[in-house]
This record gives structure tokens, sequence and C-alpha cells, in this order.
């Protein structure tokens, strides 16, 4: 019960879509530690990755005033 609720907090942090966390869960149920962890790698590197590029356009007015 516990992992099911830290996934889905973890997937509301990281902007999931309600069907994306709803497939996490179920493969959570049908599949072992492993399976779900492999499954969920690529998609927190690519979220990571969009909010590492968001950060970098956040940031450019400030790098823009500060020059």
């Amino acid at each position: 019960m516990i992992g099911r609720l830290d996934l889905i907090e973890a997937s509301k942090e990281l902007g999931l879509p309600l069907s994306e966390i709803g497939q996490h869960l179920r493969a959570m149920e049908d599949d072992s530690c492993t399976d779900v962890r492999d499954q969920l790698r690529p998609l927190l590197a690519e979220r990571v990755r969009q909010i590492d590029e968001k950060r970098a356009r956040l940031d450019q007015p400030d790098h823009e005033l500060a020059a």
C-alpha cells in the first residue's frame, strides 16, 4: 500500500498524467519490482531532462540581465 502511495506521489510531483500513473500502478501489480523500475527509469530520465531544459529557459533572462 505505501509503495503505491509513494509511486502516486512521486508521479504527481513529476507531472505525469493520471493515465500514465495508472499504467505504472498496474505494472506494479503484474510485474516484478525490477521490471517496474526498468520501465520507469527512461521515463524519469526524460522528465528530468525536460525539467532541466525548462530551468535553463527560465534562467536565461537572469543571465541576460546580468550581462
